[in-house]
């Protein structure tokens, strides 16, 4: 299992905020010192990740060809996660149903993020649900080892924190 975090070179925020004694430009400190917040600007992306046959993507943003990568009927699966608020495990790690993928070119788009990350793996545990927050659904992921001792409830925690968060 993969997770990259896609470096590349950014424009710096040029800081006019005065908290330390001359500390006024571009990139003052050099280091986190965990004394001020990490900040940039909001990008938009649009990005390709071509993978080998059988591996699964997940990046941030949305998926824009998911008729390309993945098959009808987990296709149907995937949007029955969408709609439905208790938990659904979209894949299992064995993976016994290995006619989910129809496509390695994975094709998605953000608007106003800071960064861009993705993970890709061939095997894994996926869980997925969603909750109603006013007037439209978010749906939560968990894409995980079978190893993992705390994964599987993390999905059950991200609602939770959800429901507090939006008073929902």
């Amino acid at each position: 299992m993969w997770f990259i975090g896609y470096f590349y070179p950014q424009i710096a925020v040029y800081d006019d905020l005065e908290i330390y004694f001359n500390m006024k430009g571009w990139d003052f400190r050099l280091t986190h010192l965990g004394v001020q917040e990490f900040y940039n600007d909001f990008n938009n992306y649009d990005v390709s990740i071509e993978v080998p046959a059988g591996f699964y993507v997940w990046a941030t943003g949305s998926l824009t060809n998911p008729e390309e990568v993945y098959s009808d009927k987990f296709l149907r699966r995937i949007q029955e996660a969408r709609l439905n608020d208790t938990l659904v495990h979209l894949l299992k790690y064995d993976n016994s149903e290995n006619n989910n993928l129809t496509g390695s070119t994975w094709k998605f788009e953000a608007r106003k993020v800071p960064d861009f990350a993705f993970g890709t793996t061939p095997k894994c545990i996926w869980d997925a649900t969603n909750i109603k927050i006013e007037d439209r659904r978010v749906s939560i992921d968990a894409v995980y080892h079978p190893k993992s001792d705390y994964f599987p409830m993390v999905i059950h925690e991200a609602k939770k924190n959800f429901r507090i968060y939006f008073n929902c």
